[in-house]
């Protein structure tokens, strides 16, 4: 069989990688670290009722829904969605803005798809800095 033919970085960082891998080894190496924190932080919020949502059959289905809605990122406009994302977030937005039904945590109003990189920013930036101000 011949070999793969090289591609860059799905990250976008124009590394040039070889075979079948999809991200450089700096990338490989975030990666890692940030299924270890998720992996932790869901061992760690198991009680939380606003996380055991997003393992509903439901969820599921609506975020299907959601890919096939938005096909380009949300913010960026020119990538494939990888994540979607409550535009509010969900804690702010059911407790908040909805008097704590948690029925409005699937409001497709409320949901946008977006690539990996601009739902990392958006999440670490604007969500981190609605959910500081609670």
């Amino acid at each position: 069989m011949p070999p793969l033919p090289n591609k860059l970085c799905a990250e976008g960082c124009g590394t040039i990688i070889e075979g079948d891998q999809r991200y450089c080894a700096e990338h490989q190496q975030e990666n890692r670290s940030t299924d270890q924190r998720r992996a932790h932080d869901k061992f760690r919020n198991a009680n939380d009722p606003f996380r055991s949502l997003y393992f509903t059959a439901r969820w599921v289905a609506l975020r299907l829904c959601i890919k096939i809605r938005d096909k380009l990122c949300r913010i960026c406009g020119h990538k494939a969605i990888e994540a979607i994302d409550h535009i509010i977030p969900a804690r702010i937005y059911v407790v908040e803005r909805n008097g704590g039904d948690i029925e409005t945590f699937w409001h497709e109003n409320n949901l946008q798809g977006l690539c990996k990189g601009c739902h990392d920013h958006k999440t670490a930036t604007v969500d981190r800095a609605l959910l500081a101000k609670q």
